[in-house]
C-alpha cells in the first residue's frame, strides 16, 4: 500500500514540474536582511520645527478661496504662513487680511480673520508662523 500511495504522490508532483522548481529556487535563493536605516532630520523636520503657532482654521470659502482664522498670536500683512493638517500642507506670504470685511495690516490673539489662500484649507488646519 504504501509503495502505490507514494507512486501516486510522484505522478501528481511530475504534472506540476515548473511549479516544484520555483518552490526549490526560492528556498535556496533566500533574500538577504535589509539593513537598519537611520532616520535624518530633512529640511521639512528643521522647518517644522522653527514654526511657532498662530491659529486655526475654522472655515473655508471655496469660490473666492480665503480661509477664516481664529488667531492665537499676532499676524502681519508680509509674514510667511503655513497651513498644514491631514490633507492640507503649503507655505505662503500672506497678502490679503481681514476683519469683519475691512482690509488690516496687522491682527492679534483672540481675533478672527479672512485670509486669501492660494490652495484648500479645510477646518481644524493649523496656521503656523514660519
Amino acid at each position: 500500500m504504501a509503495k502505490s500511495k507514494a507512486k501516486k504522490v510522484a505522478k501528481a508532483r511530475a504534472k506540476k514540474p515548473v511549479a516544484r522548481k520555483a518552490v526549490k529556487t526560492a528556498k535556496k535563493l533566500k533574500a538577504p536582511k535589509r539593513a537598519k536605516v537611520k532616520a535624518v532630520k530633512g529640511v521639512k523636520e528643521t522647518i517644522m520645527a522653527m514654526e511657532k503657532p498662530v491659529g486655526k482654521v475654522f472655515s473655508f470659502y471655496n469660490k473666492i478661496s480665503v480661509a477664516a482664522v481664529g488667531l492665537t498670536d499676532t499676524l502681519n500683512i508680509g509674514e510667511k504662513v503655513h497651513f498644514r493638517g491631514a490633507t492640507t500642507d503649503f507655505i505662503q506670504t500672506v497678502d490679503s487680511m481681514q476683519i469683519e470685511g475691512k482690509n488690516v495690516a496687522t491682527a492679534g490673539a483672540g481675533e478672527q480673520i479672512g485670509v486669501k489662500v492660494k490652495g484648500r484649507v479645510r477646518p481644524n488646519d493649523m496656521v503656523y508662523k514660519c
